[in-house]
């Protein structure tokens, strides 16, 4: 809302599909209020990346990706080594499809890639 005016704000952005918009539209508002900013940052790179399989909520799509909100792997592991996997890419297991490098967007930096870490570390389920 714009303050005072009753009015809703709009924001154009020409560059995301509707597709996208909706995916960012549907990223819960706690990951973002009071976040650090590297992983408010990280929130839209993962909703570009990574939600397709993991889901927006980063709680998993059956068959396709695993919940990293409870992930031990994900609890256990250094940000430097959760950077070197996405940097990578997974193999296909029983249970999952391939992870793509990158999560399919070779334009991440190293910095981004972190972000996503901070992103995916703020929403644990601890």
């Amino acid at each position: 809302m714009l303050r005072g005016s009753g009015r809703t704000a709009r924001i154009a952005l020409p560059h995301l599909s509707s597709a996208c918009l909706a995916v960012l539209a549907a990223l819960p508002l706690s990951a973002c209020e009071g976040a650090d900013p590297a992983a408010a940052r990280g929130g839209g790179d993962f909703a570009r990346a990574c939600a397709a399989c993991h889901g927006t909520d980063a709680r998993g799509l059956q068959g396709l990706g695993a919940n990293l909100r409870t992930s031990e792997f994900v609890a256990d592991s250094t940000d430097e080594d959760l950077i070197d996997l996405i940097k990578a890419g997974k193999d296909a297991t029983d249970t999952h499809p391939a992870m793509p490098a990158k999560g399919g967007v070779p334009s991440l930096t190293d910095e981004r890639l972190a972000d996503i870490v901070a992103y995916i570390r703020s929403l644990r389920d601890d």
